[in-house]
This record gives C-alpha cells, sequence and structure tokens, in this order.
C-alpha cells in the first residue's frame, strides 16, 4: 500500500515494506584456522614459516561449518579446506598458550572435534585455532596442477608470452619466462 505524506512543502512516497517472518538464528559457525606442516610443531611458526606454510596452500583460512556438524563433517571440511591434511594420518587442534609463542592441544572429547565442542567448551572464544598433522608432516611444495587449478577458480588476468605465443597468467609469467629461455 502506498500512501502520500507532506512534509515541510515536499511530498513523500511512503510505502510499506511487507513484515518478514521472526529472527532467522545463524545454521553455521565460522571461524579462524591455521594449517601448520609439522607434526612436532609446538610453536607458534615465524612470519617467513608462515608466509611459505600459506604459499603451500596450508596457513590462515576462515572455514565455515554448519551448527550441528559432527567429527566426521568437521574433518571432512578441514580436509576440503587444506587437501593435504588428508595426507596426514588425522590432526589435531592447538591454541595459542602461555607464553605466547607456544602451543597447547585442545583435548577433544571421546566423540572427537565436532562443532558444539569447538564452538562452545574448547575455549576458543576468537583465538585462532592450529591444525597440527597427526601422523605425517604436510608437503609444504605447491604442484603446478594445484596453481593451474588456483588459477581458473579466479579471475586472473593473462598475459601472451612473446617467446611461444602461450597465454600465461600474469601472476604465473616470471616463471614462466624462465622455463622458456632455458
Amino acid at each position: 500500500m502506498q500512501h502520500l505524506q507532506e512534509t515541510t512543502g515536499r511530498v513523500l512516497l511512503l510505502q510499506k515494506k511487507p513484515k518478514k517472518g521472526p529472527f532467522q538464528v545463524k545454521e553455521t559457525w565460522t571461524h579462524e584456522f591455521f594449517c601448520l606442516a609439522e607434526t612436532c610443531a609446538i610453536r607458534v611458526p615465524t612470519r617467513l614459516k608462515k608466509i611459505n606454510l600459506q604459499n603451500s596452500g596450508l596457513g590462515r583460512k576462515k572455514v565455515v561449518f554448519k551448527c550441528n556438524d559432527s567429527a566426521f563433517d568437521v574433518q571432512k571440511v578441514l580436509q576440503g579446506v587444506y587437501p593435504k591434511l588428508s595426507q596426514a594420518g588425522g590432526f589435531e587442534l592447538l591454541r595459542i598458550g602461555d607464553p605466547r609463542t607456544s602451543l597447547v592441544l585442545i583435548t577433544p572429547p571421546v566423540t572427537g572435534y565436532n562443532v558444539l565442542f569447538l564452538r562452545d567448551s574448547a575455549g576458543l572464544g576468537q583465538a585462532l585455532a592450529y591444525i597440527r598433522p597427526l601422523q605425517k608432516d604436510l608437503d609444504l611444495s605447491t604442484s603446478i596442477d594445484e596453481e593451474i587449478e588456483q588459477v581458473e577458480d579466479k579471475n586472473v588476468p593473462f598475459v601472451k608470452c612473446i617467446e611461444c605465443n602461450e597465454n600465461v597468467a600474469m601472476t604465473r609469467f616470471r616463471s614462466h619466462q624462465c622455463d622458456v629461455s632455458r
């Protein structure tokens, strides 16, 4: 329904907004994680190590879970975000302890790390959750296939190589140029 209202010589057209239903509670839980590469990591990585981890597909990422996700779901989601984690033989979650550079294990309940535990009982709050591989260190190399997949997923500008006429992502051009000149 529309009606007119005159205010200090101006005419305003007011439109009633349709009422929305009751407030919907969020059915997801989002938290920041940082995937480490070493099974024996007990300290927060240095800045250089953080950059290396990030460049290899590990490092810091925001992860979204459904509020009722089980330990199996949490594992599946984390392995989806960090594919290399599936080769680690499991994982543990840690948080920063005291002193601020040490990492402390978040002891999981018998049922494993489920969202309810992580959100309400693990004491994470806004703290970054560190993921440590359980049985095997993770590979820090980035495969060409992973890089190509990342380039295809994003809106990356391409340039044509003058030497070989191949279209190359601008972000990968330096390494391509070195390969062509050999």
